[in-house]
């Protein structure tokens, strides 16, 4: 009952009839003791059996009765109390220990109760139940001891502490106070009792053992409390704060921590007098130093006031330290969510310049290319990454011939796509400004690309111009590979007229070939994306796969022919990644 009432915080007010443990309690006690001296003279002077006592029947009933209100005042505050926790830790330790406490004193709480309603003697139950009943009651202890230690219902070092050595302790401590005034007592009753002994020396004696004895249970006070400071400091300290606070403690109105150091601009400054807010203000600022701007890194316990004012213990302590380790912690986490969070803002932004970027260079490949009566050609062009180095173009020079490029600048991403976009215009620019020969086309394009690239760049370009009148293809090549001609008969041709790549050198020369085109004809340029492709072993799409994969579609429409040759790469490369850029461009004479 008792146990009921107070787990697991004796101090606490959630309880139900908490009357009963002077109501129950005490009663259940004196039975109880009363049963024991009865059965002491029973055994030793022998005492009529309880049988032949009618009130000894009676007492017995009594006490099954008060036993099973105790019992049922323990379910009842367990119960409570179970309904009333809020916090789901001690929820989960109430519910272990109202189970354990049900399965461990149902079985007997209900045989009382069968034996007072229908008067049955134990005898006459069977023993194997009795025995059942008995190991039953082991489980509420392991129940207990499971909730403490496991559960973490209290400290178990306060548990020990209030063990053997505590109790070992206070009884030492109790017989060496029995066994002291014992000795005054017997050197007193010498003193009375010796002959000779007149009216005053009885009295003094009797005086000197009242105070002989008042002394001692002084000692046995102060004694106790060493001891209890021994086993229990921290509760000890707490108590003699609160005490000292009763009696009117000076430093009770404002508190703070004593002790603490305040700054260097108020240690010496005056006292104010009794009652100046300024001196609760200055205990203040020793219980709160982050309140004078002194910078306190993350995861520091400032810790304030106390409700009740009470010196914080080292449990208080241990307890800021975990809290404040948390929260540094958390407070750790946040930063770094809010980092990441800025990190993939910047990312976001950096992917969608890139969109746009990829935007403007889809832009600047042919989107209305030219129509040339008499002959058919298609591009394309699949960068390795969101933007590429790689590039295609038709358009009309001034002479109404068709000029054919594609280029590939050393590198991959952003930098070079913005050096193939100066590459396309100046391109452009020189044909719109008259220059109609490809090989000084190409001498230009050099000493521009000399001047306006880091030395570690460069440029491949092959530069086609087709004169439908005349049926000629007059073209150049800056450093590219050689083109493949596909001729109506299924003859190949691959016609040479290689140069330097634009930008090595500003001394570079170039000159120009040409290739007549007949009725079925065609022509085929790529970059070193397609034929450097590889697969998963290692091995190299190779030159003499791209010209048969354009021989084998040669009587097809030149968009078809590019997209069977793309097709050709990706299933020789087999999902192998791809590290360069892909183009092809195709010009065909229609049969």
């Amino acid at each position: 009952m008792l146990f009921g009432l107070d787990f697991p915080d004796p101090q606490s007010k959630v309880r139900l009839l908490g009357w009963t443990r002077w109501v129950l309690g005490v009663p259940q006690a004196l039975l109880a003791l009363t049963v024991a001296i009865l059965g002491t003279l029973q055994t030793t002077i022998g005492m009529p059996a309880r049988s032949s006592l009618p009130w000894l029947a009676n007492l017995t009933t009594v006490g099954l009765t008060l036993s099973c209100s105790c019992i049922a005042v323990l379910f009842i505050n367990i119960s409570y109390k179970m309904a009333k926790e809020r916090a789901p830790d001690a929820k989960r330790r109430l519910k272990w220990l109202y189970w354990g406490m049900t399965a461990s004193l149902g079985p007997i709480f209900l045989f009382i109760l069968y034996s007072w309603i229908f008067q049955k003697n134990i005898d006459s139950v069977p023993k194997p139940l009795v025995i059942g009943m008995i190991l039953l009651l082991f489980i509420f202890p392991a129940t207990l001891a499971y909730v403490i230690v496991v559960q973490r219902a209290l400290d178990v070092r306060v548990a020990l502490r209030q063990g053997l050595q505590y109790a070992l302790a206070q009884r030492a401590m109790g017989i060496v106070t029995a066994l002291a005034a014992l000795a005054i007592i017997g050197i007193t009753y010498q003193a009375v009792t010796r002959e000779g002994t007149r009216s005053a020396g009885q009295l003094r004696a009797i005086a000197f053992s009242v105070i002989a004895v008042v002394v001692l249970q002084r000692i046995k006070a102060k004694a106790s409390i060493w001891v209890d400071r021994l086993f229990f400091r921290e509760q000890v300290e707490t108590e003699s704060a609160r005490r000292a606070r009763r009696r009117g403690s000076p430093h009770a109105g404002c508190g703070g921590v004593e002790g603490a150091r305040l700054p260097p601009h108020l240690r010496g400054a005056p006292r104010a007098p009794r009652g100046d807010p300024r001196r609760c203000r200055r205990r203040r600022l020793r219980a709160h130093p982050a309140h004078l701007g002194w910078p306190q890194p993350v995861g520091h316990p400032g810790s304030g006031t106390q409700t009740e004012r009470e010196p914080f213990s080292r449990a208080d302590r241990n307890l800021l330290q975990t809290v404040a380790a948390q929260a540094g912690l958390a407070l750790e986490n946040a930063r770094l969510t809010q980092v990441v969070a800025e990190e993939a803002a910047h990312r976001e932004r950096l992917h969608h310049e890139l969109e746009i970027a990829r935007e403007v260079q889809e832009r600047l490949l042919p989107q209305r290319p030219p129509i040339v009566q008499g002959l058919e050609y298609a591009g394309r062009c699949r960068p390795a990454q969101s933007i590429g180095g790689d590039a295609y173009d038709f358009f009309l020079t001034r002479e109404g011939h068709l000029m054919a490029t594609v280029a590939d600048i050393c590198g991959k991403g952003v930098p070079a796509a913005l050096l193939m976009a100066g590459l396309q215009a100046s391109l452009r620019g020189l044909c719109a400004g008259g220059v109609s020969n490809v090989g000084e086309l190409m001498n230009r394009l050099n000493g521009l690309m000399w001047e306006s690239t880091p030395r570690n760049r460069f440029a491949t370009l092959w530069c086609g111009q087709y004169d439908r009148a005349a049926g000629l293809l007059r073209h150049v090549s800056a450093g590219h590979g050689d083109p493949v001609v596909v001729r109506a008969s299924g003859l190949l041709e691959r016609p040479a007229c290689r140069g330097l790549a634009l930008g090595l050198t500003r001394a570079a020369h170039y000159a120009s070939g040409e290739v007549r085109l007949e009725a079925g004809d065609l022509i085929a340029v790529c970059t070193d994306g397609v034929t450097e492709a590889r697969n998963p072993a290692g091995e190299e799409f190779g030159e003499e796969r791209w010209a048969v994969a354009v021989a084998e579609a040669a009587g097809l429409s030149p968009e078809r022919i590019v997209s069977h040759v793309l097709h050709a790469v990706d299933t020789f490369a087999a999902g192998a990644e791809q590290h360069d850029d892909l183009t092809i461009i195709l010009l065909k004479v229609p049969a």
